[in-house]
């Protein structure tokens, strides 16, 4: 148990000024990057998120906030079935008090109750994180979690390497989201065994309405007849310790690689106007075009992160690793 006075508690809509200004004294890094934790992200990302919200906090005795654990759920489809995924984040803990409460300490005793509130919370299946290799001991000495893989990353150097574009397909910028999107991405559901649920109000969530950053989005038709083939989500950044363009989102049918090439391509043009030195993806072998990207001159690369995961519903972690579906807009690193 907690020191006497000490209260954990669901988050309100009312908690995000003060979680924001423990967040930025937790991730004060001297480099200005918390700046952006302000209480319009915070509502953004855990108010109006259309899958949900999963965040709690502990108050000590004078009711000020001492932590925060939050979370991103997602809609998963797993061979027909549906199930929601969290995705771990902002969790903190106020630096002023970390060697004060006795072992395993706050941060430890907030991520327990944090997963034995939300895991038993409807249809949740599923909670991972993206986190480094130091910070994926302490989950998994006290949250069992597991380690699905080291996380790989598919970079294209050469921005002007891929193949050509079919000249029956035309790219459509957007700024919003076609009424057509929809049936197009529900269409494509069966393709993927294990995917995150890909729809306009999380696109639309996840990328139009974000406080702090722009990316940009398009979408791939057929000449003539405006058949949707597919939509890529791109924005520039420095990661890694260089400046990348991003591969934040695409969606294609599994094979069309005519769509994929022209998707690719914009987003490489979007790169080399940015002044970008190269373009990043998260890769893994799931990937339906993992190896053909390969082909198309992407290699590989390992990145600081490691996948983890803590099922509570029966999914083998053999099954995660060969057939989940995922990209960086299943992530909040970026």
């Amino acid at each position: 148990m907690l020191e006497q006075g000490y209260c954990i508690r669901l988050s309100t809509a009312a908690d995000g000024e003060a979680i924001c200004a423990l967040m930025r004294r937790a991730f004060d890094y001297g480099d200005g990057s918390n700046a952006a934790l302000t209480t319009a992200w915070w509502q953004w990302k855990y108010s109006a998120n259309p899958a949900g919200r999963y965040s709690i906090v502990c108050e000590g005795p004078d009711g000020r906030l001492l932590g925060h654990y939050g979370g991103t759920p997602s809609r998963v489809w797993s061979d027909g079935r549906a199930m929601t995924f969290g995705q771990n984040c902002d969790s903190c803990t106020d630096p002023d008090v970390r060697r004060g409460l006795r072992n395993p300490g706050l941060f430890v005793r907030l991520a327990q109750a944090y997963a034995s509130t939300f895991s038993g919370s409807g249809d949740n299946a599923l909670m991972y994180g993206l986190p480094i290799r130091s910070a994926h001991r302490i989950g998994a000495r006290y949250l069992d979690y597991w380690l699905l893989r080291s996380q790989l990353g598919l970079v294209l150097d050469d921005l002007t390497a891929l193949p050509a574009v079919d000249a029956g397909l035309v790219i459509e910028p957007v700024t919003t989201l076609p009424p057509d999107l929809d049936p197009f991405l529900i269409a494509l559901r069966p393709s993927y065994r294990c995917h995150a649920e890909r729809s306009a109000a999380f696109l639309r969530w996840r990328f139009l309405t974000h406080p702090n950053v722009r990316y940009q989005l398009a979408v791939v038709r057929r000449v003539g007849s405006g058949e949707l083939r597919g939509y890529v989500v791109y924005r520039p950044s420095d990661f890694l310790g260089r400046g990348l363009g991003l591969l934040m989102d695409v969606m294609v049918l599994p094979g069309d690689d005519a769509a994929l090439v022209a998707l690719l391509r914009w987003v490489c043009d979007r790169a080399v106007a940015d002044g970008r030195r190269g373009l990043f993806g998260l890769g893994a072998p799931p990937q339906p075009w993992f190896e053909r990207l390969q082909q198309w001159g992407f290699r590989v690369e390992t990145t600081p992160y490691v996948l983890a995961a803590r099922p509570y519903a029966v999914i083998d972690p053999a099954y995660l690793r060969e057939h989940w579906f995922y990209t960086l807009a299943d992530y909040d690193i970026l």
